[in-house]
C-alpha cells in the first residue's frame, strides 16, 4: 500500500493537564475527616476540612507507603530472596519505579508485595525453556506499561535488563526516555514510546541488531529525522506519524532494507522523495502522506514489488 494523498488522521489527543484549587469542603457539625487503616478517608467529629488538609493526609498517606516499600526493598536485596539474577532486576525495576513516580501510577499491582519480580503488573518474563533458552527462564522479557501514568524520566539502568525485549511506555504523555545506552539491550527488538515526553531519538543508532520495530507516533519532536535511524538497518517497522519531524527525507533511507512498514505521514518533511526508496525491496507499507514533499513520484517506487 502507498499513501501520498492526503488522508483522513483517526489518531486522537487527550490532554491530561489539570488545574489544582484549594477549596473547602463543608460537613456538618460534629464531624472531622481522619485518616483510617490503608490510607482510607473516615469521617469522625469535627466541622469542615480543607483540600489542603485532605492533601496533607494523602502525603502522609503515600509517606507511610514509602517507608513499607522500603523495608521490603531491603528485606528482598539485602535478605537475597531470588537469586542474584533477580536481585539485579528488581534493582533495576525498583529505580525506574522511584524515578516515574510508581505510587501514582494507574496500577501497580503486587510491585513491593512480591519478591517475584515476574508478579509485578506490567512484568512478562520468560518461562521455563530448554536450549539456549534455559538461562534466561526467570528474566525480564517485556515491559508494558501503556496507559499508566507513568511521569519523569525513565532511568538509563533500564537497558541494562541483560534480555529485554519489548519496552511499551505507549500513552503516557508525561514520561521522557533516553537512549544513550539502548545499545546495552542486546535483545531489544520492540520500542513503543508513541504519545510520550520523548524528543530525542540521541543514541538510537547504537540499539542492538536485533532492534527491528519502533514507534514514535504522536509525539513532538520538532527537528530533522536523525541520521542515526539509517543506522538500523535491521529495522523492520518503522512508525513514525504525527511526531513533527521537520527537514527532507534523506537518500539514506535506501540503507534500511529490511524494512516492510515505513509510516512517515503527518509530519512536516519537504524537499522531494528520494528514488533511494526503490531500495527498500521488502516494504509491505509506505505512507508519506501530509507532508511538504514537492515534485513527482520517482520511477523507483515501481521496484517496490511487495505493496500492499
Amino acid at each position: 500500500r502507498l499513501e501520498c494523498g492526503p488522508v483522513r488522521s483517526t489518531a486522537t489527543s487527550t490532554s491530561r493537564r489539570t488545574t489544582t484549587a484549594t477549596t473547602t469542603m463543608a460537613f456538618p457539625a460534629g464531624l472531622l475527616l481522619v485518616a483510617g487503616a490503608a490510607n482510607n478517608l473516615l469521617l469522625a467529629s469535627g466541622a469542615s476540612i480543607s483540600s489542603a488538609s485532605v492533601s496533607g493526609l494523602a502525603t502522609a498517606g503515600r509517606q507511610q507507603k514509602l517507608a513499607q516499600q522500603e523495608q521490603l526493598r531491603r528485606r528482598i536485596l539485602l535478605g537475597g530472596d531470588g537469586g542474584d539474577a533477580n536481585l539485579n532486576t528488581m534493582e533495576v525495576l525498583l529505580k525506574m519505579y522511584d524515578e516515574t513516580e510508581g505510587l501514582e501510577w494507574t496500577d501497580h499491582t503486587n510491585w513491593f508485595t512480591s519478591s517475584d519480580v515476574c508478579d509485578w503488573y506490567g512484568i512478562t518474563c520468560y518461562e521455563q525453556g530448554g536450549g539456549d533458552e534455559a538461562e534466561r527462564v526467570g528474566h525480564v522479557r517485556k515491559i508494558d506499561l501503556a496507559e499508566n501514568r507513568v511521569r519523569g524520566t525513565l532511568p538509563e539502568s533500564v537497558w541494562d535488563l541483560p534480555f529485554l525485549e519489548v519496552l511499551n511506555l505507549r500513552d503516557n504523555p508525561d514520561v521522557d526516555v533516553t537512549f544513550k545506552n539502548i545499545g546495552n539491550a542486546k535483545y531489544l527488538s520492540n520500542l513503543i514510546v508513541s504519545n510520550t515526553a520523548v524528543t530525542s531519538l540521541d543514541g538510537i543508532g547504537s540499539a542492538s541488531s536485533s532492534f527491528e520495530e519502533i514507534h514514535v507516533t504522536d509525539c513532538n519532536f520538532g527537528s530533522d529525522l536523525p541520521d542515526e535511524i539509517y543506522d538500523l538497518v535491521n529495522l523492520k517497522q518503522l512508525y513514525f506519524n504525527y511526531a513533527g519531524f521537520t527537514g527532507t527525507l534523506s537518500s539514506k533511507v535506501g540503507k534500511l532494507a529490511s524494512l516492510t512498514h515505513l509510516y512517515l505521514y503527518e509530519n512536516d518533511l519537504t524537499g522531494t522523495i528520494p528514488p533511494q526508496i526503490g531500495n527498500l525491496a521488502n516494504l509491505k507499507v509506505l505512507a508519506l502522506s501530509q507532508n511538504g514533499f514537492r515534485g513527482t513520484v520517482p520511477n523507483a517506487i515501481n521496484k517496490l514489488e511487495n505493496l500492499e
